[in-house]
C-alpha cells in the first residue's frame, strides 16, 4: 500500500474541499528541503493559482516603486490593478507630476514636517523617513529611478503658481522646501508616472502585471492573522 504523509493528505483534501485558487504571497513557506513529514503550514491547505514572493494592489507611484525595490531585492513580483492599462494608475497618472524638494538638507526637512503636524502625534521615525526622502529626491529620482535631472524645473517664486511653492511658507523650515516640476513647465502630463511605468515595464523577469485584475479579499493564516495572499477576479475567473 503506498503511503501518503499527513501533509499530502491535507493538501489533497483541501483541494477537493475549497475548490478556490489565489495568488499568493509566501515568505518563507517551503519546505527548503525537509522530509515529505514536515509539519504542514495553513498556506499548505489551499490551492494557489499563482505563487509569488510579493503581491502589490494598485499600479500607482507606491504600487511600482514597492514592486520594483522588491524585484530589486532578488523577489518575485506581481501586480494586481482594477483598472485596464489605459485607465491604469489612478491619481497617480493625472496628478500634477510635481516633487517636494528639500535641498539635501534632512535637518531642515524634518524641522518642516514636524512643525506640519500642527502637534499631532506623529512617530519621529516617520516624518524622519518622509523628510529624508524629500531632502534628497532629486538625487533619488536621477540616480535610483533613471530620470533626466535636466529636465527637472523649480518653481519656487513663479507668478503661475503663487503660493504653491513652498505649499506653506508660513511654517519653519519652508524656505528650503520647495516644489519642482519633472518635465520642465509641462505638468499633469503623466510624464513621472509613465516613465516609472516603463521601469516596471521593462524589468519582465522580476515584475508581472495583471490589470483587469481587482483584489477582492486578503486571505489570512487563522493564527497569526499575517496576509499570507489574496482573492483576485480576473477574465472572470476567482484566482
Amino acid at each position: 500500500m503506498n503511503k501518503i504523509s499527513r501533509r499530502d493528505f491535507m493538501k489533497g483534501a483541501a483541494y477537493s474541499v475549497a475548490g478556490l485558487g489565489v495568488a499568493s504571497l509566501l515568505g518563507g513557506c517551503s519546505s527548503n528541503g525537509a522530509s515529505e513529514t514536515a509539519e504542514y503550514t495553513f498556506a499548505d491547505t489551499i490551492k494557489w493559482d499563482a505563487e509569488y514572493d510579493v503581491v502589490v494592489l494598485g499600479m500607482g507611484f507606491s504600487g511600482m516603486v514597492a514592486a520594483l525595490t522588491a524585484s530589486k531585492e532578488g523577489a518575485s513580483v506581481v501586480i494586481c490593478e482594477k483598472m485596464n492599462e489605459a485607465k491604469a494608475g489612478g491619481n497617480s497618472k493625472v496628478c500634477g507630476q510635481f516633487f517636494a524638494y528639500g535641498y539635501e538638507d534632512a535637518d531642515n526637512a524634518i524641522k518642516y514636517y514636524t512643525n506640519l503636524t500642527g502637534g499631532r502625534d506623529v512617530p519621529a521615525d516617520m516624518i524622519k523617513v518622509i523628510a529624508s526622502g524629500v531632502a534628497d529626491m532629486k538625487n533619488t529620482l536621477i540616480n535610483k529611478y533613471e530620470m533626466d535631472g535636466n529636465a527637472f524645473t523649480d518653481w519656487t517664486g513663479l507668478s503661475i503658481i503663487k503660493h504653491m511653492s513652498p505649499e506653506y511658507p508660513e511654517i519653519d523650515g519652508s524656505d528650503k522646501i520647495a516644489l519642482w516640476s519633472t518635465n520642465g513647465y509641462s505638468v499633469s502630463d503623466s510624464y513621472l508616472f509613465r516613465h516609472i511605468k516603463s521601469l516596471v515595464e521593462k524589468n519582465k523577469d522580476g515584475i508581472d502585471v495583471w490589470y483587469e485584475s481587482p483584489a477582492t479579499e486578503l486571505i489570512q493564516e487563522p493564527t497569526t492573522k499575517a496576509i499570507i495572499g489574496v482573492k483576485v477576479t480576473r477574465g472572470g475567473q476567482t484566482m
